[in-house]
């Protein structure tokens, strides 16, 4: 990796996760944390741990209500362990992403494919508030600041 690369990349890391997105995301993540762990909890107490009760079992309370804390359980833990990995995911493929928005940035005829990824707009309707406008501020002065140490990183090679 030449030494402009290596900088570029650093510069990626930088930028990465700044803005607008990071509120819509943890919104998601929280909306997808409940929906799966609601998912597990039913597959595990309706799939598993209901038919393992012995026949006149099935409608006793107690019993019932053992097999609904241990389905609770797993899917607590299924739920954390899914969301672990589609984090792990999410990281990857975002900094990809800031990747080739930066490369776009430092050379935008080579890397014209790459212009997709850069941060789009604040949407209309969340300016009128505060976290829009913070949103925009903080988008403007990112791609500014970028397009400074992108500048630097060329007349320095």
């Amino acid at each position: 990796m030449t030494n402009h690369t290596w900088k570029l990349a650093k510069l990626a890391f930088r930028y990465y996760a700044r803005g607008f997105e990071r509120i819509v995301f943890m919104i998601w993540g929280a909306e997808i944390a409940f929906i799966l762990c609601y998912l597990f909890f039913s597959v595990s107490l309706y799939g598993t741990y209901v038919p393992m009760l012995h026949a006149g079992y099935t409608v006793g309370s107690n019993t019932l209500s053992g097999a609904m804390v241990i389905a609770g359980v797993t899917a607590v833990v299924d739920t954390i362990h899914t969301l672990l990995f589609l984090a792990a995911m999410g990281l990857i493929i975002g900094y990809l992403r800031h990747y080739a928005a930066v490369l776009s940035y430092y050379d935008e005829e080579k890397y014209k494919a790459y212009i997709k990824f850069r941060a789009p707009k604040t949407p209309d309707w969340l300016m009128p508030f505060g976290i829009g406008k913070e949103a925009e501020e903080i988008r403007l002065a990112t791609i500014a600041e970028c397009k400074r140490k992108i500048k630097e990183i060329r007349e320095g090679v």
